[in-house]
């Protein structure tokens, strides 16, 4: 199990963004353990369902911890603030989600498995996100 310890120092939006590149790296690697799967042949069937369990694991993990940073932040963080940072998160993982179709539909560079995971991943963090700014709209109410 990968173990990464964050010192006091860093802001909790610096940790929230270390743990979403660990996530996509632990995506990575279950593309790549499928790869060597299911076209090299170079993974056994146990090694392989041991690996993604693992790794699905981890991500269960970090989406956790994500949420007790995120919980931890709107109560120390001035709303207008965070209101801004959401939009921008949003703004930017629209962006992301542009490109990756584009990657997809029209340059073909990346396998429809690894697509399907990132776009769920991405439209699970936009739908926090639309949870996020409607709970602190409802609260400046």
């Amino acid at each position: 199990k990968f173990q990464f310890l964050y010192p006091l120092d860093i802001p909790i939006k610096e940790k929230i963004k270390n743990l979403q590149k660990e996530e996509e790296t632990l995506r990575k690697l279950i593309v790549e353990a499928q790869a060597k799967h299911y076209k090299c042949h170079n993974m056994g069937y146990f090694e392989f369902t041991s690996k993604i369990a693992k790794y699905k694991e981890e991500i269960a993990d970090i989406k956790q911890k994500i949420t007790k940073f995120r919980n931890e932040r709107i109560k120390i963080v001035k709303s207008e603030n965070l209101l801004s940072d959401l939009h921008n998160e949003r703004n930017e993982i629209i962006k992301i989600l542009e490109n990756l179709q584009k990657e997809y539909f029209v340059n073909n560079k990346i396998p429809k498995d690894e697509y399907e995971d990132r776009l769920q991943s991405y439209n699970e963090r936009l739908a926090e996100i639309e949870d996020d700014i409607l709970t602190l709209q409802l609260k400046k109410k």
